[in-house]
């Protein structure tokens, strides 16, 4: 049995073509500069736990770890950008299988009728 929580909804995130652009280039190069994407959607892909602020990180004298504030900070996609795609790309095809074996079979129902159709069409072609 799969619990689903809101964290893993997909369909609670409403991405614009220009948000999936810019999140499937972050996906794509791996690491890209803090500056890529405006503070927006930065924000928005944070809330949904689309990308990661990656930064170097220096040890205190008293063992506390704390970013290092002179290194550049980066972007990363997370392992639930790649699973949104895929969900996204799973649901445009869903529900379709059954259309197209429908249509297909359709076709094949009038492959008769086709073939005299196309056959008739290259007789009239070849007596010109």
């Amino acid at each position: 049995m799969h619990i689903t929580n809101d964290f893993d909804n997909y369909d609670k995130i409403m991405l614009s073509l220009k948000e999936k652009w810019i999140l499937h280039r972050i996906l794509r190069k791996k690491d890209v500069p803090d500056d890529f994407c405006n503070a927006a959607q930065k924000r928005m892909f944070l809330q949904h736990g689309l990308i990661c602020i990656v930064q170097e990180q220096n040890v205190t004298s008293t063992g506390k770890v704390v970013p290092d504030a002179s290194s550049p900070k980066f972007i990363q996609a997370t392992d639930k950008a790649f699973r949104y795609f895929l969900y996204r790309k799973e649901n445009r095809f869903k529900g379709k299988f059954q259309v197209i074996i429908a249509f297909i079979a359709l076709i094949k129902s009038f492959d008769k009728e086709i073939s005299w159709l196309f056959n008739t069409i290259i007789d009239l072609i070849s007596n010109l």
